[in-house]
């Protein structure tokens, strides 16, 4: 079993009595982003992760907002959050959600104009999901959703050819260092990356 704190660093804030936790990702989690997204390290490791910040529709796991790329925000629904403990599953989910929600962040810099900040982003994105009449089919859902299914492609690599749950052990192994689950993840990355091109020749 899991816990949140094999994803993610809570950072605790106080605000005068009140105390408030929200995240960054673990850098082996922020490492496995980027060669997903192709989204600079630092840019990924500056995400800061939140817990319901933003109350969403059911149907919605997260949304991603922020001024800028180096200072984006994912508000997570809080049935994420919820399980003291996550299975292989749970966390094989939270990866893929990671990954999906941070290629949102090159739109933000994309429709970011002078001072205005997120304003310019929230209007493309909700002219974009009207025009589209659905969340999925929007143009500004097409990149995360390929980013989402490369990481899909990329774990059932590992599952069929290196054991079930390869990249989720992996991540929670409490045993390795950060840098070493990093070395872990470029071997298998790399690996995939030469089984795709043997694919194609």
């Amino acid at each position: 079993m899991a816990q949140i704190t094999d994803i993610l660093v809570p950072l605790e804030h106080k605000f005068c009595s009140f105390t408030y936790c929200n995240y960054v990702m673990r850098p082996s989690v922020a490492h496995l982003v980027r060669l997903i997204t192709k989204i600079r390290t630092r840019n990924i490791q500056n995400i800061v992760i939140h817990n319901n910040l933003i109350p969403l529709p059911s149907r919605y796991i997260a949304i991603t907002f922020g001024r800028r790329m180096s200072k984006a925000h994912i508000s997570f629904q809080k049935s994420m959050f919820n399980k003291e403990y996550l299975n292989m599953n749970d966390v094989t989910y939270w990866l893929e959600m990671l990954c999906h929600e941070s290629t949102h962040i090159k739109q933000i810099e994309k429709y970011r104009f002078f001072v205005f900040g997120l304003l310019p982003y929230l209007i493309v994105s909700m002219y974009y999901y009207i025009k589209a009449k659905s969340h999925d089919k929007s143009v500004l859902e097409v990149e995360p959703m390929e980013r989402q299914r490369h990481f899909i492609k990329f774990n059932n690599y590992l599952n069929k050819h290196i054991a079930p749950y390869t990249l989720a052990k992996l991540i929670c192994d409490n045993s390795l260092s950060e840098k070493e689950k990093i070395q872990q993840i470029n071997n298998y990355f790399n690996a995939f990356k030469q089984s795709l091109s043997e694919q194609h020749n």
